[in-house]
């Protein structure tokens, strides 16, 4: 009774060392994988972050484009209301050189 009694509390000691064992690799391997994990979110942050960045920058670049076109349409504009200018009155010019030939030729 007492060697079975002393092999199972060696067998007990064992188990128990083989347990500790175990206890310490899940601890380490918990641990490992919360650094794995918080390596996988900091690469899917970087990861929204650079797609972030490549649409603001596309963003930026469209407004740009869209900033170019608005200023070629505002010297267009410009150069139309110019000739719109320009024509009426050289219109104004013609209806008074028009009104005064018509006082010098009796109708």
């Amino acid at each position: 009774l007492r060697q079975k009694l002393e092999l199972t509390e060696g067998r007990v000691s064992d188990l128990i060392s083989k347990l500790e064992s175990v206890s310490v690799d899940a601890t380490r391997a918990k641990s490992e994988i919360q650094d794995t994990l918080n390596d996988a979110w900091g690469l899917v942050d970087l990861l929204s972050k650079n797609r972030c960045d490549d649409a603001i920058e596309t963003i930026r670049t469209k407004q740009q484009d869209f900033e170019r076109q608005f200023e070629a349409n505002q010297e267009v504009i410009q150069h139309r209301d110019k000739l719109i200018a320009k024509a009426k009155k050289e219109k104004d010019e013609v209806e008074l050189a028009r009104l005064e030939v018509a006082k010098l030729l009796p109708i």
